[in-house]
Order: C-alpha cells, then sequence, then structure tokens
C-alpha cells in the first residue's frame, strides 16, 4: 500500500521572495529624517570636525552606506542639514503671510519671522557656518542665499501688499518698496540680535526683546515713508 505524503500542497514550507529594488517613499523619507536629524544634533553639539559619519550613523541608526548613498561626504551632509534648518524655518513665516487677513500685516510677519530666525536650533548651526567660512564659503552663501535673501523676499511681499492697500502712502514712484528696501529693513533687526546670541547672550533674554523691538522699527520705517 502506497504511504500517504503528509505534507500537501498548501502545508509545504513557504519561501519569501526577497524584496528587491528601492524602498518603499516613506521608509526613504523615514531614513532621511533620521540622519538629518542625528546630523543636527551632533553638528550643535560637537561643531563640524567633531563629527563623523560613525557617529550619525550609530545614532541615526542607519547604516554608513546608507549614508553615503545620499551624501558624498561631510559638507554634503552639513549643508542638507543647514538648507533644511532653514527651510522648516521660513516656511512656516511663508504661510503665516498668507494667513494674516487683517491688523498690522508687517509687524506681525516679522514677529513670526524673527521667532523662527532666532532659536537655539538657529544660533547654533549659524555658529557652526561661521567657523567653517574661511574653509567651505560656499556654506556661508548657501546661508545668505537661502536663508536671509528669503527673509528678505517674505518681507518685500508684505511691503508690497501694504503699499496697494494704502498702508505706506508714498506719494513719490521712486519710494515703492523694492527689495532692498526690504533688506534694509530686517537688516535694523535680525543682525544686532543674531550679534548678541552668537557671542553667548541668553536667547531667552533677546527673544523676549523681539516685541518691543519690532514695533518701534516699524514705528520709525513707515514714519520715513509716509
Amino acid at each position: 500500500m502506497p504511504t500517504r505524503n503528509r505534507f500537501s500542497a498548501s502545508s509545504a514550507p513557504q519561501t519569501r521572495t526577497p524584496r528587491v529594488g528601492r524602498p518603499p517613499n516613506t521608509e526613504t523619507g523615514e531614513v532621511e529624517a533620521r540622519i538629518l536629524d542625528a546630523a543636527t544634533a551632533l553638528f550643535m553639539e560637537q561643531g563640524y570636525e567633531g563629527v563623523s559619519f560613525e557617529q550619525i550613523s550609530s545614532m541615526a541608526h542607519a547604516g554608513k552606506a546608507t549614508i553615503y548613498a545620499r551624501y558624498v561626504n561631510k559638507e554634503a551632509l552639513f549643508r542638507a542639514v543647514i538648507r533644511r534648518s532653514i527651510d522648516k524655518r521660513l516656511a512656516l513665516a511663508e504661510t503665516a503671510v498668507g494667513t494674516i487677513e487683517s491688523g498690522d500685516r508687517l509687524t506681525q510677519t516679522t514677529l513670526f519671522l524673527l521667532d523662527r530666525m532666532l532659536t537655539a536650533e538657529a544660533v547654533s548651526l549659524t555658529r557652526v557656518v561661521i567657523g567653517e567660512a574661511p574653509r567651505f564659503p560656499s556654506l556661508a552663501r548657501l546661508v545668505d542665499e537661502f536663508g536671509r535673501q528669503r527673509a528678505v523676499e517674505i518681507i518685500y511681499r508684505v511691503l508690497a501688499a501694504e503699499h496697494q492697500s494704502g498702508v505706506i502712502s508714498d506719494a513719490n514712484v521712486d519710494r515703492l518698496p523694492d527689495k532692498e528696501t526690504a533688506s534694509r529693513f530686517l537688516e535694523q533687526l535680525y543682525p544686532p540680535l543674531i550679534l548678541r546670541a552668537l557671542i553667548g547672550e541668553n536667547i531667552d533674554t533677546i527673544r523676549s526683546e523681539i516685541p518691543r523691538r519690532v514695533l518701534n522699527t516699524v514705528i520709525r520705517f513707515r514714519s520715513m515713508r509716509t
């Protein structure tokens, strides 16, 4: 009598087909975020020179090969850290400009903008950029192009909207607000405050002064243009 096979096709051990190709976008994004989060924390704590890919790999729980596949060297990774830091802060300010429907838009926007530009993370990363500027001047240019100029653009849009609505009533067409005007307005506020933070003054003390300084600067600015 033939022996019955105790294993049917359905009960036979199943072999799992290995996944090939690129990981899902959600997984890729999570890995990217972990790498940048770890790199940001380490750069803030140890400066540029003190950080290695080994440390970032360990903190991010990502292999060194995974990091190198995205960033050819530490400078490229640091540029990505700076770009993301600026973007996440200024993107909120850009969104806020569109949500302010009434009231003093220049004051409200400037308050929000400085609140995002003068954070502990921003100050720490700016220190690192300044320290590395002699060797990597492109990093300093990145902060200027992607940070300061973007902030100027935000202020310029508000000034242009105020002029159109009659809040700023220039009679002389040559005095229409432009980006140079927006830059001069912002330079009255941001550089003095960030300089104090960079040399070690308490960031909370500096931030507490923002409302008063913004209000006074807006009043002076408008008195000169009306």
